[in-house]
């Protein structure tokens, strides 16, 4: 289809895309999702550079966290250095105080 040779373009010109297969954006060429607006305007600049006319649209990824809750006495058994080697062998971890009550 249109789509298909459209990212086949780009691709032979170092571009990554690719096809969205489902939803709203089904059948458009994607050039990705960016973590932040600089990232993406820097890349919607280029492509516009290159004679081809982007669309950029702001979507947000769902992520599934998973929670650990201590209570006081299980949370003062880690001292703080344990809590730190924590945090950099898991750099995704947060440590959080919350009121129960």
């Amino acid at each position: 289809g249109e789509a298909q040779g459209l990212m086949a373009e780009l691709q032979q010109r170092g571009i990554d895309s690719f096809v969205v297969g489902t939803g709203e954006y089904r059948n458009a060429v994607s050039l990705g999702f960016f973590h932040g607006r600089r990232a993406a305007e820097n890349l919607e600049a280029r492509i516009r550079g290159q004679g081809y006319d982007p669309r950029m649209v702001l979507r947000y990824r769902q992520e599934t966290q998973f929670w650990l809750d201590l209570d006081e006495a299980a949370s003062e058994r880690f001292s703080d250095v344990q809590w730190d080697g924590l945090a950099e062998a898991y750099p995704m971890l947060g440590r959080y105080v919350r009121d129960c009550g």
